[in-house]
């Protein structure tokens, strides 16, 4: 409902119960003015939109215990009594109307009765509101835990996928190792270097995987294995890493995916300049520079962004302000200086 809707269903509310009121006054034949009426009703009127938007909330939300909110209830309910009833006294005054005040008990009662029975009113509009609030809520959670257990299977069914490339990958390649391993020993070796990957891969794509520098650095060994077999051994590998580090939590393939591009993009046929990797881990941080001549085929689509989009989602999944990127192109030199700090800066 919009608030405009909202206002005029309050307006409509508070017409009908002076109609109604009225219509109970005349029945009465009460001599009071106009002014009086006013008043009396716009206190009624101010005691009901309290207890609905404000006191009825709010007790109900910092109150657990049942007796003291129906304590303080109470309370509020006698206090516009005495309130209504030092008004009425107050009108006696303004017009010079004497009181008789051995029925102060009967008004007293008469009043309260009065604000029990518009409290009635408004402790049934705010349930009634609080009802529908709740199930209109509940409704939307069963409707957003539907989506996400449909996220969820969606999820399971691509993992099932990513599972079977490498189960199928690597049952394949075994057979065809066997085959091979008379004729083309070459080959085997390459099928052997492919199934470790596909094996590791197999491994991290459990959810439930703890991967670590050291298992990351084991398939990067793999990858580089792979690409000796197939002739590209031109390269530098520079290692500086402590034993704790290689303990440390590492977002899987991320190191392997730089390492790839390398294999991927770089130019081995520069034997005065071999492609450079340098990966380097301490107390404070972890380091990743790659340095290489480009192929002189690589597209520009390719040297703008050297396949890095998805390393860098993931460094800023696992290390949010925590890695510094530093990459360049230029005159088909490229370089990538990556710093992953260990703990979060100060």
């Amino acid at each position: 409902m919009s608030k405009t809707n909202k206002i005029l269903w309050h307006i409509f509310a508070i017409a009908l119960f002076i109609f109604i009121e009225s219509y109970v006054v005349l029945l009465m034949g009460s001599k009071a003015f106009l002014g009086d009426f006013i008043i009396f009703y716009g206190v009624q009127i101010v005691f009901f939109f309290l207890a609905t938007h404000l006191i009825l909330p709010k007790i109900d939300l910092l109150i657990k215990l049942w007796s003291i909110k129906v304590l303080l209830l109470a309370i509020y309910v006698v206090t516009f009594a005495y309130l209504i009833f030092g008004i009425t006294l107050g009108q006696y005054r303004f017009r010079n109307v004497a009181f008789d005040y051995s029925q102060y008990k009967t008004y007293i009662l008469r009043y309260l009765m009065r604000q029990i029975y518009i409290f009635s009113i408004a402790f049934g509009y705010w349930y009634a509101k609080k009802s529908i609030l709740y199930e209109r809520q509940k409704r939307e959670q069963d409707v957003a835990i539907s989506k996400q257990n449909e996220e969820y299977a969606k999820l399971e069914l691509a993992l099932l996928r990513t599972q079977m490339s490498p189960h199928l990958m690597v049952n394949a390649l075994s057979s065809v190792q066997g085959i091979l391993m008379e004729r083309a020993p070459e080959t085997v070796r390459i099928i052997y270097s492919l199934m470790d990957i596909q094996t590791s891969a197999l491994e991290m794509s459990n959810p439930a995987f703890r991967n670590s520098l050291s298992n990351e650095l084991k398939v990067m060994e793999q990858v580089i294995d792979l690409f000796k077999n197939l002739g590209k051994t031109n390269f530098q590998l520079s290692l500086e890493i402590d034993e704790e580090s290689k303990q440390m939590d590492f977002p899987p393939h991320a190191l392997v995916t730089l390492i790839e591009n390398v294999f991927k993009h770089a130019d081995f046929n520069k034997k005065d300049m071999p492609p450079f990797i340098l990966i380097k881990a301490d107390i404070s941080k972890v380091q990743i520079l790659i340095q290489n001549k480009t192929a002189i085929n690589l597209p520009n689509s390719e040297r703008e962004q050297m396949g890095t989009k998805s390393v860098l989602q993931t460094l800023e999944n696992f290390y949010p302000k925590r890695y510094r990127w530093k990459e360049s192109f230029a005159a088909g030199f490229y370089e990538l200086d990556l710093k992953i700090l260990r703990n979060d800066p100060a």
